[in-house]
């Protein structure tokens, strides 16, 4: 299993959403599937939750680092300590959805 990335998000540029949603969801947590990038935003505060609804979903083209900067102006990206998969509980959606693109056979 791979690890995702979690950054400060510095803007939005997503046709669609507003312009200021990294200013409500200041964290983004990112991943790589076989195929596609995953983004969530994320709270800045308290234990930093995912917000489920707001995921941006992207085939692959370059890396992920270069992706989070260039879609969501990441900034202190750092590698997160838990690898990526399939879980229940806390933000089972996410993960499932998460195990679905990253071709793990979440059940």
């Amino acid at each position: 299993m791979l690890k995702g990335l979690t950054y400060k998000n510095t803007k939005t540029d997503l046709i669609g959403q507003s312009f200021f949603l990294h200013e409500e969801y200041p964290r983004g947590f990112a991943y790589e599937g076989n195929t596609h990038f995953i983004h969530y935003y994320g709270y800045g505060h308290g234990f930093r939750d995912i917000a489920t609804r707001l995921t941006v979903i992207k085939e692959k083209s370059g890396s992920l680092e270069d992706w989070v900067k260039r879609e969501f102006g990441a900034e202190d990206i750092e590698e997160m300590e838990t690898e990526v998969g399939c879980k229940r509980g806390l933000a089972s959606f996410a993960l499932s959805l998460s195990g679905y693109l990253s071709g793990s056979g979440c059940d």
